[in-house]
C-alpha cells in the first residue's frame, strides 16, 4: 500500500519502523535488543489479558465486519425486487470485503453473521433496526454506538426466534425462521 504522511515526527517514527530488518511493519525490539515479530498469538494473548474473555482478533474483524455490513445495507435502504436487493447486499459485502482486506466470498463466509445478509432479502433487518434505534437510551453500553447496540439486540433477538422455531430432531420440513411479519420485541 502506498500511504504519504505530512506529519513529519509519525514519518520519521515510520521510516525508522520500516528501516528494522525484515517484511514485518510490527515489529518490536525486546528488552535484550532481540528484534521480534508481532504475532497473532501475542494479539490474541493481550486481547484476552485486556478484556479477561477469551475474545481474539477474528472476533473483533467479525463483529467489525457484521456491523460494517449492517451499516451499508442501512444506507442502501430497502429494496423494491430480490435482484436490487442481492445487488445492494453484494455491493455491500465487497465493500466490507475491501475493507478487511479480504474477498467478498470470504468475507460473507467466515466474518459477515449470517443473519444479517439473510434477514436483509427477507425485508426484516431494516426495519428492525430502525424500531431498536428508536428505542435506544443512556441504559444501553456506551462503548457500542447506536449501530451495534441495534444489531446486537437484533441478533439476540433473531436467535431466540430460531430457538423457539427450530423443531424437534427429524421434523426438518419446518422451516427454522418465522415469518418477517413480526418485529423484534420491547426492550
Amino acid at each position: 500500500h502506498d500511504k504519504s504522511v505530512r506529519d513529519r515526527r509519525v514519518a520519521r517514527i515510520l521510516r525508522q519502523m520500516l528501516d528494522l530488518p525484515g517484511q514485518e511493519l510490527f515489529r518490536y525490539l525486546d528488552e535484550t535488543g532481540k528484534l521480534r515479530n508481532v504475532t497473532s498469538d501475542d494479539v490474541n494473548a493481550y486481547l484476552r489479558e485486556a478484556t479477561g474473555a477469551a475474545f481474539t482478533a477474528k472476533d473483533i474483524r467479525t463483529w467489525q465486519a457484521t456491523v460494517q455490513t449492517a451499516c451499508e445495507l442501512r444506507e442502501a435502504g430497502p429494496f423494491r425486487t430480490l435482484r436490487e436487493g442481492r445487488r445492494n447486499l453484494s455491493r455491500s459485502v465487497r465493500q466490507v470485503a475491501a475493507l478487511l482486506g479480504n474477498r467478498p466470498a470470504a468475507c460473507r463466509k467466515y466474518y459477515i453473521h449470517p443473519e444479517i445478509p439473510g434477514s436483509y432479502l427477507q425485508g426484516v433487518l431494516l426495519p428492525s433496526l430502525e424500531a431498536i434505534a428508536q428505542r435506544l437510551d443512556d441504559s444501553f453500553p456506551a462503548e457500542l454506538d447506536d449501530l451495534e447496540n441495534a444489531v446486537k439486540i437484533f441478533l439476540r433477538w433473531r436467535q431466540q426466534q430460531q430457538r423457539e422455531w427450530w423443531p424437534a430432531a427429524g421434523a426438518a420440513d419446518v422451516c427454522p425462521l418465522p415469518p418477517a411479519a413480526d418485529g423484534p420485541a420491547p426492550l
